[in-house]
């Protein structure tokens, strides 16, 4: 009885473990939108975004992306449109939403997220908001603001001179250009905003995309970082400042009767109906050495 018993716990214990597996399919970034098409049987998705890191004159650790997470209830079928951020090389701003810089300075970061219905701004249903730019300007740190959060961190050159303002959940903001608090250098809904064409002088950062931009600046001060949003999903959640480099964007579902989508890296996963067999074939391998050893006694 007590074999039984342990066989029987053990193969339930087997297929609950099986049907928790799930399958997370990676997109890094590309430089173009993708798509991800939900296989039959799912009906929700956990979503992973990260921004990207802003732009660079010279090398630093400051200006991250933002980071976002959170569930999506979805039918088998439905097109989720995948746009991941890009950190820039130079003056132009990053892939999706970046803001540029200009005379030397560096571009803002671009954001990562996802849309549903379409692809508008207006469809996106998660982001994570990418790093304004920064880099040193005659041995003083030009600090772009961190991909939100909710709001976007402010950029600054050191040790308190203020550049452009973080975005948030309902605007950009504004931005140094010979004067502060100066519009004219404002990011917007899904942009950075930039300093070319605004005459600010000195080296100019772009402000990193996000659900709104954060605000370039002249004046050799780092710009914005653009703000993450999460409102389309359930149990989400958002830290600000996290990726380095480009974005990155996963989605993660319970296994279902399709395998992983080929446009993107899926990660290996053993099949439920694998690990369960799997559980099993040592229960039984258990259990015969169990009826070997009552034997002997």
């Amino acid at each position: 009885m007590n074999i039984r018993k342990a066989s029987y716990f053990l193969g339930v214990m087997a297929l609950y473990a099986g049907s928790a597996l799930g399958v997370t399919v990676t997109y890094p970034y590309s430089g173009a939108p993708e798509t991800f098409v939900v296989p039959a049987g799912v009906t929700s998705v956990t979503i992973e975004a990260w921004g990207a890191q802003g732009g660079m004159s010279d090398p630093v650790t400051d200006n991250l992306g933002g980071y976002a997470t959170g569930e999506l209830a979805v039918s088998p079928g439905d097109v989720l449109n995948i746009y991941v951020g890009g950190q820039p090389s130079g003056e132009p701003g990053g892939f999706n939403g970046g803001g540029a810089g200009d005379s030397l300075g560096a571009g803002g970061g671009g954001a990562s997220d996802v849309r549903t219905a379409g692809n508008t701004l207006n469809d996106r249903v998660i982001v994570a908001g990418g790093g304004g730019g920064g880099g040193i300007w005659s041995g003083a740190n030009v600090i772009g603001g961190v991909g939100g959060g909710l709001t976007g961190g402010d950029g600054l050159r050191a040790p308190n001179n203020a550049g452009g303002g973080g975005g948030t959940q309902s605007s950009s903001a504004d931005g140094t250009c010979v004067s502060f608090n100066n519009p004219v250098v404002a990011g917007g809904f899904g942009f950075g905003g930039t300093t070319v064409g605004a005459g600010c002088g000195c080296e100019g950062y772009g402000g990193g995309g996000g659900w709104y931009g954060g605000a370039g600046s002249g004046n050799c001060r780092g710009g914005g970082g653009g703000s993450s949003y999460i409102q389309g999903l359930t149990n989400g959640s958002t830290t600000a400042g996290l990726r380095s480099g480009n974005g990155e964007i996963q989605i993660t579902y319970d296994e279902g009767a399709a395998p992983a989508p080929a446009p993107a890296t899926a990660i290996p996963a053993m099949s439920a109906y694998g690990l369960a067999l799997t559980v099993l074939g040592l229960v039984l391998v258990a259990v015969r050495r169990l009826r070997v050893s009552t034997s002997r006694n």
